[in-house]
């Protein structure tokens, strides 16, 4: 499950300033920018899944969240 424009759009520059990154679940690259190719067609969810956490906690909290599948 992927987010939504609106759920990071005021919060972007919070996460940022709290030392926060939006990471790529798959291929581990941190969010950069938003751009219309990184939504579903005629919606405005995300295609991938990101986990919002502190780059050193990423691996973490990927093996937790794999341990739920």
């Amino acid at each position: 499950m992927g987010f939504i424009l609106g759920d990071i759009a005021g919060g972007w520059t919070i996460i940022k300033n709290l030392g926060f990154e939006i990471i790529n679940y798959k291929n581990k690259k941190i969010l950069e920018k938003i751009s219309a190719e990184d939504f579903m067609d005629g919606t405005l969810k995300v295609k991938e899944v990101h986990i919002i956490c502190r780059p050193d906690d990423f691996e973490y909290l990927k093996e937790i969240a794999d341990l739920r599948k």
